[in-house]
């Protein structure tokens, strides 16, 4: 077979030339021409979308026939298509793009992502799927419709409250270096606020068995996020908080309060942020560079523009609107903002068991009985056509997501949309049910 030629990004933003056999890194494959763009810290790919085409991209520390690993499959809609290496700060990486024809797993993910994201009605869509077979990452629509600006991979997302998940890692992580009890009552870590019972223990915090009000159903909740640029410390976001919906551990209802709750217990635990914590044992291990919790840290990277009906009931563009009120009222219930790839990692980390003991991980997936057996401790338990999966949804204004684990297959599924009043749940059981 004829060599061909390809081309090699480096780090160091210089093109490198080579010649490979195809058939050591892809059988047949025709390298599209990438582009880098230097105005920004990692190196960020670019190049020519084709329809009906998936992308390889390999990486390796040296131009050395047989080091190429796989790094991501990529498909899109767009007309191009880029992927921001921001894991890696290494300046001896290489990377290697090659095009295929697929008619197998990447492109029924895509088909999937793009029929999910039509009849849901949403206006830009981000994927990834971990399996046996690699990292896939899909895009679809608009994150601007009216600049006809596309959906990229590298672009960041509210998630919501799989944020959840991060403030529940971080809470069972100090259960098990003792520093904290999952029956330890609220009264020995806060002081009294009203409306909320010192009797309410760690645990039912976190399986939303403990009765506290939900703040975002407060009347008072939207005008109070609407102010322009108003950063709300946790205890304003308490004064929401009427009188509880049932004593300690009598019933399940769903309360955003209660994890605002875990968060500032985790601050009188720790004499440190939640965002310092978070970033501190889970981001910076794991090499999560694209997360943040919102309103807490530096927005950083491109955010998909936001589109909400929460205000008329009509989509609008958001984008505009100060964000900083809802988000850090959201806080530790529901302000970290991520990418597909990143929120994939973390999930598939989480669940997969590399967080926390194996005994923590079976605790946050013993089903609480009251809440009719779909809800752990931080965690949603989510059935398809796959079977179960493990992880959480969110909604913040502008975004949906949903993310989840499958223990039995070791897959994970993420969806990011830039539209809250679409469905992320339906795109991601499409994509379940390609796999």
């Amino acid at each position: 077979m004829k060599p061909k030629q390809i081309r090699v990004c480096s780090l160091a933003l210089a093109f490198v030339a080579a010649i490979l056999p195809p058939s050591a890194i892809c059988a047949d494959a025709i390298a599209p021409t990438i582009i880098v763009d230097q105005s920004h810290n990692y190196p960020r790919l670019t190049w020519t979308n084709v329809p009906g085409q998936v992308y390889d991209l390999l990486t390796s520390g040296e131009l050395v026939l047989g080091k190429w690993s796989p790094l991501v499959t990529l498909t899109a809609d767009s007309k191009t298509a880029t992927w921001t290496d921001e894991a890696q700060p290494a300046q001896s990486l290489f990377y290697y793009l090659s095009a295929r024809a697929d008619t197998n797993w990447a492109s029924k993910l895509q088909l999937a992502l793009d029929r999910g994201r039509k009849s849901s009605g949403a206006i830009g869509a981000a994927a990834v799927v971990i399996s046996s077979n690699g990292v896939w990452q899909g895009t679809s629509g608009f994150s601007n419709p009216k600049t006809r600006n596309s959906i990229q991979p590298q672009m960041r997302f509210g998630i919501g409250s799989i944020t959840k998940t991060f403030t529940t890692a971080l809470i069972i992580q100090l259960v098990e270096e003792g520093k904290l009890g999952m029956e330890d009552p609220l009264g020995k870590w806060l002081p009294d606020y009203p409306n909320i019972t010192n009797t309410i223990t760690v645990r039912q915090l976190l399986s939303h068995t403990s009765g506290v009000y939900n703040f975002t159903e407060n009347s008072r909740y939207w005008p109070m996020v609407s102010k322009t640029n108003k950063l709300y410390l946790p205890e304003e976001t308490l004064t929401l908080v009427r009188s509880w919906n049932f004593l300690p551990g009598k019933g399940y209802s769903y309360s955003n309060t209660g994890f605002v709750l875990l968060g500032m217990v985790a601050e009188a635990v720790t004499k440190n942020t939640v965002a310092a914590e978070i970033r501190r044992r889970f981001l910076d291990p794991l090499q999560l560079r694209e997360t943040y919790l919102g309103a807490a840290e530096p927005e950083s990277g491109d955010r998909a523009h936001p589109f909400s009906a929460n205000y008329t009931g009509s989509v609008l563009d958001v984008s505009d609107r100060p964000w900083l009120p809802e988000w850090s009222v959201a806080w530790s219930a529901g302000a970290m903002v991520s990418t597909a790839n990143d929120l994939a990692h973390w999930i598939q980390a989480l669940y997969g068991g590399s967080v926390l003991k194996p005994e923590s991980l079976n605790e946050m997936t013993k089903w609480t009985s009251l809440s009719g057996s779909t809800y752990g401790l931080g965690t949603v338990r989510m059935t398809s056509s796959k079977g179960e999966f493990w992880g959480h949804e969110g909604e913040i204004t502008g975004y949906l997501a949903s993310g989840a684990y499958s223990p039995t297959r070791q897959v994970t599924v993420i969806v990011l949309i830039n539209q809250d009043n679409s469905d992320s749940v339906a795109i991601w059981n499409g994509l379940v049910n390609a796999l």
